[in-house]
């Protein structure tokens, strides 16, 4: 069971890159503890990532246990010549948030969001609220100018992650 973070620490990592990879290469060699300590090290930005994206505490868990089974079984996988440990570990995260929106399921729960046309409110601390509104009431503006049409293509593309073949479809 993934615990919920605490507001204000989704998305803050303060751990030694060279320390992650370290431990990716432990993990791979099937070393609990090297899991463990890699999960305490990146949970935060995991949970913080599948949060923003689904907009669903409940559900951001449910992906960030996916991301960590995935850790798990592929960290063999792992090549620091391709990038840094938190940016494979946030791709993984952002991969498995977009095939959970872009699933049947994940379509059936956004869109009741997008037939009032709203912006889901990420549910963030209250400096980050404050800025996410300031942000939300400016791009709405500016989707306000914009065609029917071509506000509702932006929504499908954006705020429901739709491949353009979907959206074409």
């Amino acid at each position: 069971m993934i615990a919920v973070m605490p507001a204000g620490t989704a998305g803050k990592l303060n751990y030694p890159g060279e320390r992650l990879a370290e431990l990716v290469g432990k993990v791979a060699q099937g070393d609990h503890d090297a899991f463990s300590e890699l999960y305490d090290a990146t949970s935060s930005v995991v949970y913080g990532i599948a949060v923003r994206f689904l907009r669903d505490p409940s559900l951001a868990e449910d992906i960030a246990l996916e991301v960590y089974l995935q850790i798990w079984r592929c960290s063999g996988s792992y090549s620091l010549d391709r990038g840094t440990v938190i940016s494979w570990v946030v791709t993984i995260c952002r991969s498995r948030a977009i095939d959970w929106l872009r699933s049947a399921q994940g379509r059936r729960s956004r869109s009741a969001e997008l037939v009032d046309g709203t912006i889901p409110d990420p549910r963030q601390d209250p400096e980050e609220s404050c800025l996410t509104t300031q942000r939300t009431t400016v791009v709405r503006a500016c989707l306000e100018q914009l065609p029917s049409e071509q506000r509702r293509l932006i929504y499908l593309a954006y705020f429901s992650a739709l491949s353009q073949t979907e959206i074409a479809v």
